[in-house]
């Protein structure tokens, strides 16, 4: 009975490692709902028309639908934070020229005027993180703070002091035990997001991971590979295990954060498809229009959605039946995953022809009625009554053959 045996255990394992693939091809695409809607950051506020990191620029973005807007924070000689990406002021108003900000107080720094894009000043101050956090709170959006993580449990009490912990996100690109360790010494009250630029899977999955874990709300990754790891479902899918909820998040401002890809629409499609939910831009008013234009073409699909579940397929024709179904699969299947605009409207084309197209019989088809539907269920059932039949099968085979078998065959299937 070891050849028996030995077959058996190998059909329990073929079956048993179907059933998972079967259960992982089903969670491979993140989720969409109302509020997992695609979130859009903009990149120093509305850097089009204000100096970038200036409270003008900040409220233009939030005036302008953007859900976050990320600024760059450097701490000042008394303490305070003040926006800049660098600390030598010359860098950002030439009145700071020679000028370094971790040993000057906030007064004398808040008192200078951003230059522009032409270099030129502007008539726009540099502003402190305090000023900017009660604006977050007043347009009720986020702040992504960049900088300081070396002083992040000052910053972290700066928030808290401004009652501004459910407006602001800290953002760092630190070892993940290190993230995790700081969530995990504020109680998890400290928003905290991550960042992992690279191309090594393994390790891609596992940042993912330990970040979800913690209670990380969003992970930016980035490449400059255009076919990098992190384009691909094995990495994407695991913003989708069970028990978390972070969102995958990408910097399409930065073409060495988005595989070279530039920050226009068709890369916001892209990633999109790909399973991504969060867009850091310089095009904010652009990237607040596609959003717009995808949230209406999910309206409209799913309108169609419901005009295609209302037609009586008894009366179709086979074909007709068929093509329908399958178009009503296709789209149902795009307005509960993250789809780009471009997806929603190639789907909601083939419904709509599939409608369109759609022929009568003069009377109801029978067949129509308990249509078989292939699911993961059905597939596992058929696939373990096969097993049975198969395993029966063997057994009965070599009991039987076993009786007539030559005593040198016998003897060598028994070893």
């Amino acid at each position: 009975m070891k050849l028996f045996r030995k077959i058996t255990a190998f059909l329990f394992a073929a079956v048993l490692a179907l059933m998972v693939s079967v259960t992982v091809y089903a969670h491979d695409i993140p989720s969409f709902s109302e509020s997992g809607k695609i979130i859009s950051v903009a990149h120093s506020g509305d850097t089009m028309s204000y100096p970038k990191n200036s409270l003008a620029a900040i409220q233009s973005a939030f005036e302008l639908g953007a859900d976050c807007v990320s600024i760059d924070i450097k701490r000042t000689a008394d303490g305070y934070f003040v926006l800049s990406q660098s600390d030598e002021l010359g860098n950002i108003s030439l009145e700071g020229s020679g000028m370094v900000i971790s040993k000057l107080p906030l007064s004398q720094i808040t008192s200078l005027h951003l230059t522009d894009k032409s270099g030129k000043p502007s008539e726009h101050l540099i502003t402190d993180l305090q000023t900017v956090l009660q604006a977050a709170i007043a347009y009720d959006k986020t702040v992504i703070i960049d900088g300081e993580w070396e002083s992040r449990e000052q910053v972290y009490k700066f928030i808290c002091d401004n009652n501004a912990n459910n407006n602001a996100i800290i953002r760092t690109d630190a070892p993940k035990k290190e993230i995790a360790s700081f969530i995990t010494a504020t109680s998890s009250m400290c928003r905290v997001i991550g960042e992992y630029h690279g191309n090594i899977i393994f390790s891609a999955r596992s940042y993912i991971t330990s970040l979800s874990k913690a209670g990380c709300s969003m992970i930016f990754l980035g490449t400059k590979n255009s076919f990098g790891v992190i384009f691909r479902n094995g990495v994407i899918s695991a913003f989708s295990k069970t028990g978390y909820s972070a969102r995958a998040a990408m910097k399409t401002y930065d073409m060495n954060e988005s595989g070279t890809r530039p920050d226009c629409e068709s890369t916001w499609s892209d990633i999109i498809d790909r399973g991504y939910s969060v867009i850091e831009t310089d095009r904010i008013a652009d990237l607040v229009s596609y959003l717009d234009k995808l949230s209406a073409e999910r309206q409209e699909l799913s309108a169609l959605v419901s005009q295609a579940k209302s037609v009586e397929s008894a009366f179709l024709t086979v074909q007709s039946r068929k093509d329908i179904e399958t178009a009503l699969k296709d789209a149902e299947h795009s307005l509960t995953t993250i789809s780009s605009a471009d997806t929603l409207s190639l789907q909601k084309s083939r419904l709509n022809l599939a409608l369109n197209n759609k022929v009568f019989t003069d009377s109801a088809d029978k067949s129509s009625q308990g249509v078989f539907k292939v699911t993961a269920g059905k597939i596992a059932a058929i696939v373990i009554v096969l097993f049975v039949f198969i395993a029966v099968q063997i057994y009965f085979y070599y009991k039987q053959a076993d009786k007539k078998l030559p005593p040198w065959l016998k003897k060598l299937l028994h070893k």
